[in-house]
């Protein structure tokens, strides 16, 4: 209530969802949609090579409800790895799945582009938009699984430059297909998300420009 009564104090809303974009349009509020971006530390990860490669899946990032519901339905299914705190309390016993500390900056970068794909989840309130790493996975190099929806189509093209899902069962069928691609298939992927990022803009310093040309206009 008091973020809705707050709306008229401020001239203009910048928002990376499209759905609270038009609400605020609704209200005949000034709006303007702004997505994420990539950091500049992930496009300078370079390149996994065939020596350095983990063959597995990999979820960075700590534990909710929604995300150990949706990976304990992988466990077992297909092989990968989780960083992040707390995860051994849900799957310290697991033979399938192997449990690592946080990463961040130019390590989280390098453990994102090492595994064969990194597993993007939305959060329950976020299905039919974008995150960060959205565009973060990408840029770093790494193979993104993701949810499919309006904005992942929009910003990446599916089997080309990411790898896009529609269910669970597709989730599991979509992984292991890229655990048996070669690693030649899986590099087109790679290098195709990198250059796609950098084509079409995506970098925060694009994003912020976009902004600053918002906020000048008269």
């Amino acid at each position: 209530k008091f973020m809705t009564d707050s709306i008229h104090l401020y001239d203009r809303y910048f928002t990376y969802n499209r759905e609270a974009q038009k609400m605020l349009n609704e209200r005949d509020v000034s709006t303007a949609w702004i997505p994420f971006g990539y950091e500049e530390g992930a496009m300078a990860e370079p390149l996994v090579n065939a020596r350095n490669e983990i063959l597995r899946g990999c979820f960075i990032g700590n534990p909710n409800p929604s995300r150990i519901r949706f990976l304990k339905e992988l466990e077992g299914l297909i092989p990968f790895d989780l960083y992040g705190n707390n995860w051994a309390k849900h799957f310290g016993q697991s033979p399938h799945i192997q449990i690592y500390n946080p990463v961040h900056e130019a390590a989280h970068w390098t453990a994102m582009a090492q595994y064969r794909f990194q597993l993007n989840l939305m959060a329950l309130h976020n299905p039919n938009s974008h995150n960060m790493r959205t565009f973060s996975a990408p840029a770093a190099g790494a193979i993104m699984l993701a949810p499919q929806n309006p904005d992942h189509e929009l910003f990446f093209r599916d089997r080309k430059e990411v790898m896009l899902f529609e269910s669970l069962e597709d989730c599991v069928e979509k992984s292991q297909a890229l655990l048996r691609m070669s690693f030649e298939e899986a590099m087109e992927i790679r290098k195709a998300a990198k250059r796609r990022s950098v084509v079409s803009g995506y970098a925060y310093a694009e994003r912020a420009q976009a902004i600053l040309e918002q906020m000048v206009q008269p």
